[in-house]
C-alpha cells in the first residue's frame, strides 16, 4: 500500500524580503470595547453598545420556535393537534393531551395516535386519503418537535404499532 505524504505548505512564491500586509481597513481603536455587565444586574441595565438583546422571556422563546415554520405548516400542525383534541374530548377516552408535554410517555402516545388514526374521518363522513393521515402524523411530530420532544413517531421501535397502524389504514 502506498503511503500518504504529508502536507507541506508551499512558501517559494513568498519571497523573504516581501512583507505581508494584514491591514483589513479599518482601525481597531474605533471599534466599541465591551462592557462587563454583572449577570446580578437586571436586563433593563444592558448597555446600549453592548452588542446583545436582553434574555428572552419564555413566551418570547416559544413564539419564535413556532415561526421558524412556514405559515402553512403552522396551521397544518395546528389543525391536526385540534382534531386529535376534538378526538380525544369527544370520545372521553383517557387519551394523553398533547399540551401537557411533560405528563407524556411514549407508550401512551402511540396507543392513542393508533387508535385516533384509525377512528378519524372527514366533516362529511369520509375517510381521509392515505396521504393525509400520514400528514396528520408528521404535523403532530413537529408539534412535538417545537414543544422539546424529539420523537420519530413513525421511526422509533417504540412506536411500531402506530406505523403499522397507519399502514394498515392507508391501505384500506
Amino acid at each position: 500500500m502506498e503511503k500518504q505524504s504529508v502536507y507541506k505548505p508551499i512558501t517559494e512564491d513568498i519571497l523573504d524580503d516581501e512583507q505581508v500586509n494584514f491591514d483589513l481597513g479599518f482601525n481597531m481603536e474605533d471599534i466599541p470595547k465591551a462592557t462587563a455587565v454583572s449577570v446580578t444586574e437586571s436586563s433593563e441595565k444592558f448597555i446600549s453598545a453592548c452588542p446583545f438583546q436582553p434574555p428572552m422571556s419564555a413566551e418570547q422563546s416559544q413564539y419564535f420556535k413556532l415561526c421558524s415554520f412556514t405559515p402553512q405548516t403552522n396551521k397544518k400542525m395546528l389543525w391536526a393537534v385540534n382534531m386529535y383534541d376534538q378526538w380525544r374530548k369527544s370520545y372521553g377516552n383517557e387519551a394523553p393531551d398533547l399540551n401537557f408535554i411533560h405528563d407524556l410517555n411514549k407508550l401512551s402516545v402511540c396507543s392513542a395516535l393508533c387508535q385516533f388514526i384509525s377512528q378519524v374521518k372527514r366533516m362529511d363522513g369520509n375517510y381521509f386519503p392515505g396521504h393525509t393521515l400520514y400528514e396528520i402524523i408528521m404535523c403532530i411530530q413537529i408539534y412535538l418537535e417545537s414543544h422539546g420532544l424529539s420523537w420519530k413517531l413513525l421511526d422509533d421501535n417504540l412506536f411500531k404499532d402506530l406505523k403499522n397502524t397507519l399502514d394498515n389504514v392507508m391501505k384500506q
